[in-house]
């Protein structure tokens, strides 16, 4: 409990609100201009690149001396809170801004998934790619809540540590 009181909890806390602000902005902007039922690279590159920024500040501020160990546990648990606050999020724009954007989503984007449906599965048919959308869309998003915060956990246990050697070497 000794981490609650001191720097690195402050570090953590602020962080972590920070990613997850950025992230919910950039939602909302998606969900403003509409683009957020088309799919698209940068609509992914962003979010990564956002949670890498926050990680690396948050890492940096802690100051000197860094330990390697105090390095993972602050991008660690930055990751893991901010992925929290953005799993809050999605699951109000889930359940109350926007129910059906799944299927929206799978309406907006139904050709492009034939499409590589088809080069995938040669001679798949219509009928049966009409199955498979109906599977995904029972099965698919389900796990969307759990793969964030594994995959925002796991990036930043990896990039804290990068960081932390980085900046361990930089010091020394």
């Amino acid at each position: 409990m000794r981490i609650l009181k001191s720097k690195a909890f402050k570090i953590i806390r602020k962080y972590s609100v920070v990613l997850a602000f950025v992230n919910i902005v950039y939602a909302i902007v998606l969900m403003m201009l509409e683009l957020h039922y088309k799919n698209n690279v940068f609509k992914f590159v962003f979010p990564l690149f956002a949670l890498v920024v926050v990680l690396i500040l948050s890492i940096n501020s802690f100051g000197r001396p860094l330990k390697l160990i105090n390095a993972i546990k602050i991008g660690v648990l930055v990751a893991f809170i901010g992925g929290v606050l953005i799993m809050g999020y999605k699951i109000i724009f889930d359940t109350l801004i926007e129910p059906d954007f799944y299927q929206k989503h799978l309406e907006a984007n139904r050709e492009n998934f034939f499409e590589t449906h088809v080069e995938r599965n040669p001679g798949m048919t219509r009928a049966q790619f009409e199955i498979d959308m109906e599977e995904a869309r029972n099965r698919f998003w389900k796990p969307q809540y759990t793969l964030i915060l594994l995959s925002q956990t796991l990036i930043g246990l990896m990039v804290s540590f990068f960081t932390g050697l980085i900046l361990r070497k930089k010091k020394e």
